[in-house]
């Protein structure tokens, strides 16, 4: 007997939606790769992602590109942001750091267009218990929402490869690094560098910014300014000279 009742229906496209893991890399590849599927392709990004300095753990995936954003959360372990010992000593040292962690973020946030991708919960101007960052003497845990791009309900990997590439590296380590300066020894033309840093001149001190960073920036700025160069060296006191 025919089943009138299913006849004709077109199904739907099943994604492989299981968390995975990876790197970085895989992530930016997997994203590029995405570009012009429909929307819940996206659902194959879910999952926890190594970034070296801190990890990206995609939890939930929107539904569409109108409903409420992505969430996800960004860890790194207390030792790798160099946190000093007095944030970390005690439960009210700890709510005060995640308390700081969020507003630093949103400060961030505000301060960049580019951003707008990006959210994170708002704060009021007393230091309370953040559900949106949890501080342990071991690790730090913030909890952000992304809103993944779309070109109507189709799927803009390359835009979203940008945020997860360049935005959110860029978010998390002018949050979560506290790491001694880098001292910038060279740089010209200045204000090329200025559009990444800031003012330049010679012997820049770069705060709460790691070299992995930079790196990644000068290289996208490189495809635009093919003349640019610049020499970075860390002080003679840094463990890593």
């Amino acid at each position: 007997m025919r089943d009138y009742k299913n006849s004709g229906r077109r199904s739907r496209p099943h994604f492989d939606d299981s968390p995975k893991t990876g790197s970085d890399a895989d992530l930016i590849r997997l994203l590029h790769s995405l570009d012009g599927a429909s929307y819940g392709a996206y659902k194959r990004v879910r999952g926890e992602w190594d970034f070296a300095s801190f990890k990206v753990h995609i939890d939930r995936i929107q539904a569409d590109p109108y409903a409420p954003p992505s969430a996800v959360r960004l860890t790194a372990s207390t030792s790798s942001m160099s946190l000093p010992p007095e944030a970390l000593s005690t439960r009210d040292q700890r709510l005060a750091t995640a308390d700081f962690l969020v507003r630093s973020l949103r400060h961030h946030l505000r301060g960049e267009q580019r951003f707008n991708a990006i959210s994170i919960a708002g704060t009021g101007q007393e230091i309370l218990q953040r559900s949106a960052a949890t501080v342990t003497a071991q690790e730090v845990e913030l909890r952000i929402q992304v809103r993944l791009p779309a070109r109507g309900r189709t799927v803009l990997g390359h835009q979203a490869a940008n945020i997860f590439d360049l935005d959110l590296p860029s978010l998390a380590s002018a949050t979560l690094d506290f790491s001694p300066v880098t001292t910038v020894t060279d740089c010209s033309p200045t204000s090329q560098l200025s559009r990444i840093t800031g003012p330049c001149s010679s012997g820049l001190k770069i705060q709460g910014m790691s070299l992995s960073l930079l790196t990644r920036r000068f290289w996208r700025d490189a495809q635009v300014f093919p003349n640019f160069r610049c020499q970075i060296r860390s002080p003679s006191w840094h463990p890593q000279n």
